[in-house]
């Protein structure tokens, strides 16, 4: 469940970003870097900010979703693709190579072939 939650939010995130759905509450920017590829600007917190705040932002979509997009590789992050299929197809490779270690106790890992 963990690994379909990372990767709908990798594709809603890519949606946002080519505009095949609305940026309405989330406010994603991005910036693209001719060393990084296409990153994902995470607006900044206050050092002030509580945190029972910075628990609460950390675990919004807003900042979740964007830093799982961020994590993908260079190649799939910045690749110019407008079509979702295209994404979706490069994400699922890149997903299939990870090992699946789930961050819950007791859970055991499910091989997929």
């Amino acid at each position: 469940l963990e690994r379909r939650r990372e990767r709908y939010g990798a594709l809603y995130c890519w949606k946002i970003i080519n505009n095949q759905a609305p940026n309405v509450n989330h406010k994603i920017q991005t910036k693209y870097n001719s060393r990084r590829g296409r990153l994902c600007l995470i607006p900044p917190l206050a050092k002030t900010a509580s945190a029972r705040i910075k628990s609460i932002r950390e675990n919004s979509f807003s900042v979740r979703g964007q830093k799982l997009f961020n994590a993908l590789p260079m190649d799939i992050r910045s690749h110019d693709v407008t079509k979702l299929d295209i994404f979706k197809r490069k994400l699922d490779v890149f997903l299939k190579s990870i090992p699946d270690r789930p961050s819950v106790r007791g859970m055991t890992v499910l091989l997929i072939l």
